[in-house]
């Protein structure tokens, strides 16, 4: 078994979703993603972890926290954009994250994502998700069922919570509802992401998103493909062509729609490096087990 001593990462925060990203060719090769993700974003380090990413050239890859491999992650996207862009003196690059290809740009100190339009699934069992939110359901606007890369159950609530509503402060209520939201058979073997919004004071104030995010298995910092299905919703009402989401790191994440062409926008940077040091003894075996899809 090669050894993870020295392994070089650096570590990146998408409006928040941080991400530990190393380089494909610097892998050992008796190491699979899918077990040094289970290492690197494990508990008790003093910092939230919410991915693995690894990088080829232009193409990059994410395994979640429980070792599921995403088909999308918006922020992990910017954020491998924003690394290419700096190592290369670009202003604009194209890349590849997992099956889906990509432009990115910077405007200003931000990362533009150019990305495929997201496209409402069928919700089923309307009744069901009522009785889940409970007394939170009169306070429910609107709820969508959006793939944006991965599948997000979207809900909209008024932005005064009122009594028994559900705000973006509860975060042990919004925990537990986004669990048992997440793995309901209404979204199928695979479940779903959930993606809470409170809306703003006007069609121009932010909304307010909190994300629970499957593979990850709790509430994250911030989610891009969240925010784009959150756009899909919230463009869907509204005449402007702009969505401005905040999310828990306080960060804004802006969708754009132009047409056919919708954009994801928002800080990406670096915030550490170093090496790994070698994995707990044994935590090679768990790289063969195969990991619910995630993201």
């Amino acid at each position: 078994m090669s050894s993870l001593r020295g392994l070089a990462y650096e570590r990146w925060s998408g409006a928040g979703n941080t991400f530990f990203v190393v380089e494909a060719g610097e892998l050992p090769a008796a190491w699979r993603p899918a077990a040094l993700a289970r290492h690197v974003c494990a508990g008790g380090r003093g910092r939230s972890v919410d991915g693995l990413i690894v990088l080829d050239g232009t193409r990059a890859a994410l395994w979640n926290p429980d070792g599921s491999k995403p088909a999308f992650c918006g922020n992990g996207a910017r954020c491998v954009a924003a690394r290419l862009m700096q190592r290369r003196r670009l202003e604009r690059v194209r890349l590849r994250f997992g099956r889906v290809p990509l432009e990115a740009w910077r405007e200003g100190r931000e990362i533009a994502l150019r990305v495929p339009r997201p496209c409402r699934l069928r919700l089923r069992h309307p009744a069901r998700l009522a009785a889940a939110l409970g007394e939170a359901a009169p306070r429910l606007i609107d709820a969508a069922w959006i793939r944006a890369g991965v599948p997000h159950l979207c809900l909209l609530f008024a932005s005064r919570e009122g009594r028994g509503g559900l705000g973006p402060g509860q975060r042990s209520r919004l925990r537990s509802l986004g669990a048992r939201l997440r793995g309901d058979p209404a979204f199928g073997p695979q479940g779903t992401n959930v993606t809470f919004l409170w809306k703003g004071a006007s069609d121009r104030a932010a909304v307010t998103m909190r994300t629970f995010e499957r593979g990850v298995e709790d509430l994250t910092g911030a989610c891009g493909s969240g925010a784009l299905a959150a756009g899909q919703l919230l463009l869907g009402r509204r005449k402007t062509g702009i969505a401005r989401l905040r999310v828990t790191s306080g960060a804004t994440l802006s969708v754009r729609r132009s047409g056919s062409e919708w954009d994801l926008c928002g800080p990406a940077r670096r915030i550490g490096r170093g090496s790994h040091r070698q994995p707990p003894s044994g935590s090679h075996r768990h790289a063969a087990r195969t990991p619910r899809a995630g993201g």
